[in-house]
């Protein structure tokens, strides 16, 4: 189980024989476990080996160890490493020295972890009220104008109790279950707002280019308590406001541009990865997009607006659990890169499937599944991280990583199918200053990281410099998402013209010398009209058949529940009687009446107001066709409200093809 004891493993003082083992001879799989979290002997001794590796720059073992199997195992190690996952220290392993920040760091808190009796002091959180200062120290903001988001920076830490209910781990941890209430005092926690709130404000102050977003402050929460030393009850603001500085710069910047519509590129990704990984999760999240009913079917803009809170805040806002959001972070420092975190979701998508579609009640093995059919609304709330993760064991998320992590290796994400229509044209070809296409690129060594942070090093300067500065970064960003957001306003608007073209019932006639080409060329455009209609209703009426007639294993029907496949009973004869009765209609009486058209438009053509009567029998037909389907339909729902086979209410406002499938499903025989 994961302690979040920042105590040092290495500083117990009986460990059996075998954690003095070489720890090559061992493997770099030994600590990878597929299925269960560590053991606490092989905690600590991944400890042990992270500590050797950090202390002789080993940073490919390091890589290797925080995306493995209980990430960096505490907060000690990682105030140390994710510094040169980050690349903060950037020389770590072309010396054999620790970087001089951190020796000094270290020796300053050697000198200060000995209290009056020589002895350690160590913070014990108890039921009695204790001050908020153990995690935090003043951190003075540097003397800078004021940033535009401050207020609302104040606004969102005064409400948000996320860093709070961090805390309260550690409490939970010494086992006790009282809420932080019971264990600060309310001027602790204005105490501690407050420094979170300063920590922020002073990166927005060096940067003022940069626009804050709301969940931002969950991140620099999840900063601030691993930076906390709970030995010294001090906090290291310098190395604090390093790792912030670097994670919001390198990896964070395309949510932080003026345009949101960035940020919704990167979510886009979500179901573009799973249109190769797994086809199933792709359609559900496609036919029940709000994007895919606009478009009627035609068109997918990939938006998947339900992750937004768990991408834009690392998962520090939706998962409970503080060392899982902290797994998660050093599985995201090890790759270098703010995609791991599509990835993650993903993953966590495919490991529930099973659960999803069975809440859904859709049949994994159904290959006639009809997604319109399902409440789009319960759909977005079951792909959403409320409830997504809202259970999530150490044991899921350890598999949700390895599937993650065979993932990004399997899938680049630039490699994938349909790239030339989505992610190149996202990233590649309108967004090319993108975190994902510079600054946050997945890395697989340490070289590759100094590489990269050595490259955009400038980047990380509040002062003019020669070559081009932060703010001169985000404001071509701002412009690259504008042109992109023009050039995808322009494709839907153009789709949405030809649907409305292909809806139309008939053209608007005009009298004109060439009276008789307008005349024909409208006949053909009705003729299409009309075509599509059949075929429509043919494809309505396949669909009713296949889901009527569809005898499914009824092991997987649960009963009361509209989505499932009703077997072919004797009971349910009138729900076949009355779809073909309805169908059969419909379709007589296109075909009598379309006689009687053709026969009326021979006679018009040879007419010299052929415009007017074409035009006369047309409203006429409509408004026939209306009267009759009309009255068919009311008579139809009045015996069906008033017979006892019918228990789900009909609306007769609600009528429509689509509707009168929903509707039909939703009888209870």
């Amino acid at each position: 189980m994961f302690s979040i004891d920042t105590s040092n493993a290495l500083s117990h003082s009986s460990h059996p024989d075998w954690v003095s083992m070489d720890i090559d001879k061992l493997g770099k799989s030994f600590y990878n476990s597929d299925e269960q979290p560590l053991s606490e002997p092989i905690r600590n001794l991944k400890a042990k080996t992270l500590e050797e590796a950090y202390s002789r720059n080993d940073i490919e073992t390091l890589i290797e160890y925080s995306k493995s199997t209980d990430g960096l195992i505490n907060n000690e190690l990682r105030s140390k490493i994710w510094p040169v996952l980050l690349g903060i220290h950037s020389d770590f392993s072309e010396n054999n020295t620790v970087p001089p920040s951190v020796s000094s760091s270290l020796s300053s808190s050697m000198t200060k972890s000995v209290d009056s009796t020589g002895l350690t002091s160590k913070l014990k959180l108890q039921s009695d009220k204790v001050s908020a200062s153990f995690l935090l120290d003043d951190l003075d903001v540097v003397d800078l104008p004021p940033h535009k988001d401050e207020e609302q920076v104040k606004l969102d830490i005064q409400r948000s109790f996320t860093i709070l209910s961090h805390i309260q781990s550690y409490h939970q941890l010494e086992g006790n279950n009282e809420s932080y209430t019971a264990i600060f005092s309310k001027s602790d926690v204005d105490e501690l707002k407050k420094k979170l709130s300063t920590l922020i404000i002073r990166i927005l102050r060096k940067y003022p280019s940069l626009h804050y977003y709301q969940g931002f402050h969950d991140i620099a929460s999840i900063v601030l308590i691993v930076c906390h030393d709970r030995d010294l009850n001090t906090i290291d603001e310098e190395l604090a406001f390093n790792i912030l500085e670097y994670f919001t710069i390198y990896h964070l910047r395309d949510f932080m541009i003026a345009d949101i519509s960035l940020s919704v590129n990167h979510l886009s990704l979500i179901p573009y990865i799973l249109e190769t990984v797994d086809h199933d999760l792709f359609e559900l999240i496609k036919q029940t997009s709000n994007g895919f009913f606009l478009f009627n079917g035609t068109h997918f803009d990939y938006k998947f607006y339900q992750g937004l809170s768990s991408i834009l805040t690392v998962f520090s806002h939706d998962l409970g659990s503080l060392q899982q959001i902290l797994i998660i972070w050093d599985f995201m420092f090890s790759y270098n890169s703010v995609l791991t975190n599509i990835y993650v979701y993903v993953s966590a998508l495919v490991y529930f499937k099973e659960d999803i579609f069975q809440y859904l009640n859709i049949p994994l093995d159904d290959e006639y599944c009809d997604y319109h059919e399902i409440d789009r609304d319960l759909v977005h709330t079951q792909i959403s991280p409320t409830n997504l993760f809202k259970s999530t064991t150490d044991t899921d998320l350890l598999k949700i990583l390895n599937i993650a992590r065979s993932l990004i290796k399997k899938y680049p994400i630039d490699t994938l199918e349909n790239s030339n229509e989505t992610y190149s044209v996202w990233f590649e070809k309108f967004n090319p200053h993108s975190v994902l296409m510079t600054t946050s690129t997945v890395c697989w060594s340490g070289k590759e990281i100094r590489d990269k942070v050595s490259e955009y090093k400038y980047l990380l300067s509040d002062k003019e410099t020669s070559s081009l500065d932060l703010a001169g970064w985000i404001q071509i960003q701002d412009e690259e998402i504008c042109k992109q957001t023009i050039y995808t306003n322009e494709i839907e608007q153009e789709i949405l013209r030809e649907q409305e073209i292909l809806a139309s019932s008939a053209s608007e006639y005009q009298s004109n010398d060439s009276g008789s080409i307008s005349l024909s060329s409208s006949l053909s455009s009705l003729s299409s009209t009309s075509s599509a209609v059949n075929a429509k209703l043919i494809s309505t009426s396949s669909i009713l058949f296949k889901k009527l007639l569809f005898k499914p294993d009824d092991s997987k029907v649960e009963e009361g529940k509209p989505n499932g496949h009703l077997p072919l009973y004797l009971r349910n004869v009138y729900k076949i009687s009355f779809t073909i009765g309805f169908i059969g209609f419909i379709l007589h009486f296109l075909l009598s009446k379309n006689n009687r058209f053709h026969d009326a438009v021979s006679k018009m053509l040879t007419s010299s107001n052929a415009v007017v009567s074409i035009k006369h029998e047309v409203s006429t037909l409509g408004n026939l066709l209306s009267t009759e389907i009309s009255n068919a339909v009311s008579g139809t729902f009045r015996y069906l409200a008033e017979s006892d086979v019918v228990t789900h209410s009909v609306s007769i406002g609600q009528v429509g093809l689509g509707n009168l499938r929903n509707n039909v499903y939703g009888f209870n025989g």
